[in-house]
Parts: C-alpha cells; structure tokens; sequence
C-alpha cells in the first residue's frame, strides 16, 4: 500500500502540490500563533511585563480564532477538492477490489503525508521568520525586548501540532465522501456529482445562525454603536463559518439566479461556462466560499468600522497592525485557499478544453469560457459576503438611531475594490494557465491520459 500512496502521489502532483502549499501556508501562521501565544503566557509571571504579556495573550486568543475558523474550512474544502477530483480513479480501485476502508486508508496516509511534509517547510519558514515577526509586535506596543523569547520553540512546535491535527481530523471527515463513491463513477465524467448538505453540516449551520442571532439580538438592544462593536466581529465570524457550512445549499441557488439575468444566446462561452460550474457544485462550491469569506473579513470589518465612526462623528483610526492582527491572516489563509482550489483544478480543466476542441470549440470561445467561469465564481462569492456584510450593518442601525437620530451605512469601497482586483485576477491566472496549456497540446492524448 506504501508503494501505492506515493506513486499515485507522484502521478497526481498537481492535485496535491496545491493542498501542499495551502497547508504549508496554514503550519506556518499556526506556528506563529503558537510562538506568540506561548511568548505571552511564559511572560505572565514577571510583574514588569505581566500586562502586556496579558494583553498579548489575549490579542493571540482572538487572532487564533478567527484564523482556526479560516483553516478549518479551507483545509476542509481542499479535502473535499481533492476527493471529488479524483472520484473517477477512487471509483476504479473499487472495480480492482478495494474496500471502502483500503481506498480512505490510502486517501488518508495521502494527505497525511503531504501534511507532514507541509509542517516541516512551514515549521523552517516559521523557525527563520519568528524573531522578526517578535519585534514587528513589539514595534507595535504588544511586546517589549524585556520579555524573555525562551517559549517560542515550544510554541512553534505546539502550533505545528495543532495544525497537523487539523490536517488529520480534515482526513478523517473524508470517509464519508470516500463511501458515498459508486463503481458507475467510473465511467462518469467529473462534476457530474451533486454536493449535498450532510447532517454534520446542518448541525454546524444550525449551531452558528443560532449563535450570531443571539449576538445580533445583544446588538440591537444596545444604547451606542461602540458598545455592541466588539460583538460585531463574532457575529462575522459566525456568518463566516455558517456559510462554509451550507455552502451547498447557498452558493449554487446563488449562482444560478443571478447568472440567469444573461441571456444564454448573448453568447455561447457564456452559456457553456454557466452550465460547467451549476454541474461541477463541488467544485463551484470550493471555490467560491473562500472568496465570500475574504470580502466577510475585510469588507465587514471595514464597513462597520467606517459606520462606528460615522455615527460618533469620529475619524477612522485603524492601523495596519490592527488589519494584519485581526484580518490580515485569516484573509491570507483565505485568499490563498481561492487561488489554490482553482489551480488544482487545472488538470481537469484541460480535459474539458480538450473536449471542447473537438467538439469544434475555437481558441477564443475557449479562453472566454475560461473567464466567464473567474467572473462567475468571483461574482458570486462577493454577493453572498455582501448579504453578510448588509446584515451585520443592519443589526448595528438600532444603536445608531437612538443616537444620530437616523441610519448611517458606510461601506468600504475601496477595500472591496482590493479585494474584487484581487481575487478576479487570482481566478483568471489559475484558469487561462490551464486553458493555454490545453490548446499546445494534442487534445486526444489529454483525453486518454
């Protein structure tokens, strides 16, 4: 079995060089969080630095959870990916005679190998990187030079470790996945497999909507703005792990209504891109909810702080130190997640170009495809971030009535800008790359391999 994990590693590198560079990513900030947490705790019990160590500790406390939230649902979804790219080959090793059991046991010693190879170039990374992200935070007033740095290999290791177990819960949440596969799944073309919403899901759906009601309902009874602020934050987090959660049952009925306003017959690419990501719902769905939570995370957060300031009649003061603390990681994590989910694809994206060239498809109806289908995932995953985003602001009105006598609403448009160029330009890197790469070669020999 040993020899079959690394060779079907080998041979489907480019499924997994994208979660190795998402979990790389993922140890790395881990490590860093579990560094600068240990930095804080083992400084508590000097009298001279026991505030700010405090104050650190906390800072770390609400950085690690908003980011263990961020990870969780971008390892679970490249999981996921990687499972639905290869339902096909999973599906032929139980025509060979595989159990269930045999085929999750390779799948699992997989990721759990691209897992340990990921924690040891994100544990050097971090190793090398540690003491200047120490001194940025001291730089900043959460640190001083007084504090003594001895935790902080025990820390990065305590990180690496908790990353690394996110890694194998994300494997064990695949057997379920792995058992819902057919042996008609062999003769089937990817993406014709419809994700559903399972009871786990609908659990964590359930759990989190009830929990940001419940903020929200503390929201609304509150006097001022400033008072209900740090309440705002957790409910965006709340709405950030609901829509992971439904993503199957939000993002497609999204799609699908507002890519119904184009007409079909403007134009054929369009039609064919439309119908390529409402068919592939786990692919759509993977890529989409990471964009969703890039505009929740920094579009939210700007927002209500724009309208905070606004009703108080208040400048914004929000440093950079404040952005990268609170929303810098988590957005890289999930910003990177987008990049990557499209960038695995890649290998059947060039089936489907090849398909489509020998279904008569020419070069430029190609690369049009290939960006109507960037627009698409972009599109929708900013409309439900925006849905997000308008009702955190709406809960915030109430507070900003009973003041200013009148709703305010300040959205931030030039973050949102950022974020739109950003993860547009992601998106049609991760599929014009596939779709040149398909049309130079012979669209017969991709189609047989």
């Amino acid at each position: 079995m040993r020899r079959l994990v690394f060779s079907d590693l080998r041979h489907s590198w480019r499924i997994w060089l994208g979660a190795l560079l998402l979990i790389t990513l993922t140890q790395l900030i881990a490590a860093w969080m579990g560094a600068i947490a240990a930095h804080g705790i083992s400084n508590q019990d000097d009298p001279t630095t026991a505030d700010l160590a405090e104050g650190l500790t906390a800072a770390a406390g609400t950085c690690g959870f908003i980011l263990v939230l961020a990870i969780i649902s971008s390892i679970r979804s490249v999981t996921s990916l990687v499972v639905y790219q290869r339902r096909r080959l999973v599906a032929l090793w139980q025509l060979a005679g595989m159990t269930d059991r045999q085929v999750s046991g390779i799948v699992t010693l997989q990721l759990v190998a691209v897992g340990l190879a990921a924690s040891v170039l994100g544990g050097l990374l971090a190793a090398a990187s540690i003491g200047g992200v120490i001194d940025y935070i001291a730089e900043n007033g959460l640190s001083s030079p007084e504090m003594t740095r001895s935790a902080l290999p025990a820390g990065l290791l305590w990180g690496l470790g908790a990353g690394m177990l996110t890694v194998v819960i994300s494997a064990r949440l695949l057997n379920r996945e792995i058992r819902s596969v057919q042996a008609l799944d062999a003769l089937r073309a990817v993406g014709v497999r419809d994700q559903r919403m399972t009871v786990g899901r609908w659990i964590v759906a359930a759990l989190t909507l009830a929990a940001a009601g419940a903020l929200v309902a503390l929201i609304v009874q509150a006097k001022r703005p400033s008072e209900s602020f740090g309440f705002l934050v957790f409910v965006m987090l709340l709405l950030l792990a609901s829509v992971s959660a439904a993503g199957p049952i939000v993002v497609i009925p999204v799609m699908r209504a507002w890519t119904s306003l184009v007409s079909p017959a403007r134009s054929a690419s369009w039609m064919l891109a439309r119908r390529t990501m409402i068919t592939s719902t786990s692919r759509a769905v993977s890529s989409v909810v990471p964009v969703a939570i890039a505009f929740i995370l920094v579009v939210g957060l700007s927002s209500a702080t724009e309208t905070v300031a606004a009703a108080l009649g208040a400048e914004v003061v929000f440093s950079i130190f404040a952005v990268v603390v609170l929303i810098g990681l988590p957005l890289l994590v999930s910003l990177a997640a987008a990049a990557v989910m499209v960038f695995m694809t890649g290998q059947q994206r060039e089936r489907e170009i090849a398909l489509s060239a020998l279904a008569g498809a020419t070069p430029t109806q190609q690369f049009l495809q290939a960006i109507f289908e960037a627009v698409i995932v972009v599109v929708t995953g900013a409309l439900i971030g925006l849905v997000c985003v308008f009702a955190t602001l709406a809960a915030l009105q109430p507070s900003i009535i009973s003041v200013t006598g009148g709703p305010i609403i300040r959205l931030a448009w030039v973050p949102m800008a950022c974020i739109l160029a950003f993860v547009l330009t992601t998106n049609l890197i991760a599929v014009l790359i596939p779709t040149f790469a398909s049309q130079r070669r012979n669209s017969a020999r991709i189609l047989v391999a």
